[in-house]
């Protein structure tokens, strides 16, 4: 597991990093922005444990973490880029 983790993290982190370069916002840190939107998928899939399958919201989960996206990138997840897709869809 903690070599899927790891893997998993260093691939956010890498999206996050093209993104950051995509926004033209060098401002931003690429591991803050990943953490958050790690943590932000933690915290949904600690949710979805405790949860029976038909009373998991994939649409609100979706949401939430488009609204992170959104509040670090509005430019970006305003409208969804190829490269935003391809965050969304890895939770």
């Amino acid at each position: 597991m903690r070599q899927k983790d790891e893997s998993f993290a260093a691939l956010v982190r890498e999206l996050v990093e093209r993104l950051i370069v995509e926004a033209q916002t060098p401002h931003l840190d690429p591991d803050a922005v990943a953490l958050g939107f790690i943590g932000v998928l933690e915290m949904l899939w600690q949710g979805f444990a405790f949860q029976s399958e038909p009373a998991i919201d994939r649409a609100a989960a979706k949401h939430r973490c488009m609204a992170y996206l959104r509040s670090v990138f509005p430019r970006e997840f305003g409208r969804v880029p190829l490269l935003a897709a391809a965050l969304l869809f890895l939770s």
